[in-house]
């Protein structure tokens, strides 16, 4: 389902236009509830990341909320991926260079 919501320092967020970093699965058992991670980006502005949370029960309202970079990164690792651009993954994609796995072995 298309969402926007517009806010005069962060522009206008679209989560049909902006990019989506994570999308969860949708539908089936037990996939009634997510959360999908966007990417908003402007002109001459820092990189924005926020969190779409959906829903398919009716009468549920579904809402974004803006994150840091670092909540982005660690939303991104918890689902095993690491994106480069994100300066607190960077130490862990280190780690992973060295042969290190998922932080949760530390």
């Amino acid at each position: 389902m298309k969402l926007i919501l517009k806010n005069n320092d962060s522009g206008q967020l679209d989560t049909e236009k902006d990019t989506c970093l994570y999308r969860a699965q949708r539908g089936g058992r037990g996939y009634l509830r997510g959360r999908d991670l966007y990417l908003h980006q402007e002109a001459k502005k820092p990189p924005l990341y926020y969190v779409h949370r959906w829903t398919l029960v009716k009468g549920e309202q579904e809402g974004i909320g803006i994150i840091t970079p670092a909540m982005a990164g660690r939303f991104l690792e918890n689902k095993g991926i690491f994106f480069e651009d994100l300066v607190d993954q960077k130490a862990a994609m280190t780690l992973r260079s060295w042969g290190y796995g998922i932080l949760e072995e530390f």
